[in-house]
């Protein structure tokens, strides 16, 4: 949903940018093909398809961000800058694998001993949230935790 120079521009204004700026143009690119991909695979997004056949969600026609209809020509600035942050966040390390995640359930202090008991080693995924806030008034958030299926309202 951006291109190289789009964010190489966006990560000029940003601080901890080393992995986007020393990675080279090969890796941004296969980065930001994952990064739109992985957005359109968590993000149920506003409005519909312009068209039936496009690979893609954007661009997208019914949209309105901020009380304003969304031209549906354009890729929203915040579709943008959140593809580039993701992008640079997959290049430092693999964001869509799903992860061990133990939830704790009680910890006890017994006869010498300290015992700890967990809920679950439920998977869940390791997207930072700063990317749904970057997209918030575009669409929800989806995550799949075994079988079931979360939204996280992004429209304000």
């Amino acid at each position: 949903y951006a291109s190289l120079v789009e964010c190489d521009l966006y990560h000029d204004s940003r601080l901890h940018v080393l992995a986007w700026t020393a990675a080279d143009i090969e890796t941004k690119t296969r980065a930001l093909a994952m990064a739109t991909t992985t957005l359109d695979s968590m993000v149920e997004w506003q409005g519909s398809r312009k068209t039936a056949t496009q690979a893609l969600a954007w661009p997208r026609s019914g949209t309105t961000f901020d009380s304003l209809f969304v031209d549906d020509n354009v890729i929203p600035m915040p579709v943008k800058r959140s593809t580039c942050e993701l992008a640079r966040l997959l290049i430092a390390g693999d964001l869509t694998s799903d992860v061990g995640q133990n939830d704790l359930q009680s910890l006890n202090l017994g006869k010498g001993a300290l015992e700890i008991a967990f809920k679950s080693t439920a998977e869940k995924k390791r997207i930072p949230s700063s990317i749904g806030e970057l997209l918030q008034g575009l669409g929800f958030f989806i995550s799949d935790k075994r079988g079931t299926i979360r939204q996280q309202n992004l429209i304000r």
